[in-house]
């Protein structure tokens, strides 16, 4: 289960947290894009950058960031169907 919300606070301080639980709460405003992205719904991806007037790029950017910052490596990437989560990574998020 990919839990809805995690304090990174309270995690990072206790030294409890896994990894996923650290990222998932480093990405908890872009929650909605990154569950999009995995579920390949590009669909839904621009209905929320429509809504919340932010570019799909910037915000893989973000969690890309957060991802190297917590995994060592990026979790996102575009081809030609649209963007995708890394296939080494996908079974984390299953």
């Amino acid at each position: 289960d990919i839990p809805e919300q995690i304090d990174l606070q309270d995690i990072t301080q206790e030294g409890t947290g896994s990894e996923t639980e650290m990222f998932f709460a480093a990405i908890q405003e872009y929650r909605p894009f990154f569950d999009a992205i995995l579920r390949n719904d590009t669909a839904d991806l621009n209905a929320h950058a429509s809504q919340h007037h932010i570019m799909i790029e910037a915000v893989v950017d973000e969690i890309n960031e957060k991802a190297a910052d917590i995994f060592g490596d990026i979790l996102i990437e575009e081809d030609e169907s649209g963007y995708q989560i890394i296939a080494e990574y996908k079974t984390m998020f299953n």
